[in-house]
């Protein structure tokens, strides 16, 4: 019995001196998060923002303007929730929104588009 034990032992302490064996490196994906590559970032990824809100403004019936800094996460995500099917809530720059309305009908509502926005 007394030499498993200090075998044992042996065995606890000499595992303490080695080292783990490396893990991955825990990294996100830049792009994901307006990164260098992100969307909203480069000027190709703003020219293609502009170019899908202006299509998604052709193909719509009404814009909705809601002050970012007047509600809650859990608010904005029962909003999306709530919307009929076939329904578009998008996040977009003021800057990028006020270049997709140029030129349409709802111009008018680039007044609006000052301070957080959703």
């Amino acid at each position: 019995m007394k030499q498993s034990f200090l075998l044992l032992g042996l065995v606890a302490t000499a595992s303490a001196f080695t080292s783990p064996a490396p893990r991955p490196v825990a990294t996100s994906n830049t792009a994901l998060f307006g990164g260098a590559r992100g969307g909203a970032t480069t000027l190709e990824g703003k020219k293609a923002r502009v170019a899908t809100v202006k299509e998604l403004l052709d193909k719509s019936e009404m814009v909705i303007t809601v002050p970012a800094g007047g509600i809650t996460v859990s608010q904005a995500q029962s909003l999306r929730r709530s919307l009929p099917q076939g329904t578009t809530m998008m996040v977009v720059k003021n800057k990028l929104m006020s270049r997709a309305i140029e030129g349409t009908t709802y111009e008018p509502v680039g007044e609006m588009l000052k301070g957080a926005n959703m």
